[in-house]
């Protein structure tokens, strides 16, 4: 913080999301944070960050899952579940 007011605290270098996107995440983070269970912090995930996060993206017109990057990545995640079942 500078003698001219607040600064705005940049996204970590490594964050995936950008400032918009961590600003419709940020408004579930205290709920997220206060929850004492795995099933509760599942729970917002799936029932309140998740559906704000794809209307976000629905609004920008950027459609998670579509493309040749995204098709990649399902493949690798899909090989890669079917080898650590066969190993177990």
């Amino acid at each position: 913080m500078n003698s001219t007011g607040p600064s705005t605290r940049l996204p970590r270098k490594d964050s995936k999301y950008n400032r918009a996107e961590l600003k419709v995440i940020g408004k579930y983070k205290e709920e997220y944070i206060s929850e004492t269970t795995k099933a509760g912090r599942v729970f917002n995930l799936r029932n309140q960050i998740l559906p704000a996060m794809f209307t976000y993206w629905k609004s920008i017109g950027e459609a998670p899952g579509e493309g040749d990057e995204s098709r990649t990545r399902a493949k690798v995640s899909s090989s890669f579940g079917k080898a650590s079942d066969e190993l177990h």
